[in-house]
């Protein structure tokens, strides 16, 4: 996990605790050393169904062994094993995503919003 994929606020894997990201102490993305401890030391969290009801998605359905998850105007679909961002209405998957980092960076950017548990 790379640090420069980390904001404030990202939910990450700490030993056997997931805990959320307030403060990056001593990184430096030019200093190798410091970048590399870093990144050993978080772990990404796996997205599932229990994150995305924790951050407000609501189920909306299940087709074909589809499930669909929505939040304002934005659809996760778990297709063939893996995650994929919509907006709603549209056919055009905007990207994969694997880790819940990933939709809390994808979500703010397009969104304006942070995802916050409910």
């Amino acid at each position: 996990m790379k640090a420069t994929e980390l904001r404030l606020g990202n939910w990450v894997k700490w030993g056997n605790e997931n805990i959320q990201i307030w403060g990056l102490d001593n990184y430096n993305e030019t200093d190798e050393m410091i970048n590399n401890t870093f990144t050993n030391r978080f772990k990404p969290i796996p997205l599932t169904e229990e994150c995305l009801l924790k951050f407000g998605f609501e189920k909306r359905r299940k087709l074909s062994g589809m499930l669909v998850f929505s939040k304002s105007g934005f659809d996760l679909h778990f297709v063939n094993g893996k995650w994929e961002f919509y907006t709603i209405g549209s056919s055009c998957i905007l990207t994969e995503i694997e880790y819940v980092h990933e939709l809390q960076n994808l979500y703010i950017n397009l969104s304006k919003e942070e995802l916050t548990i409910k």
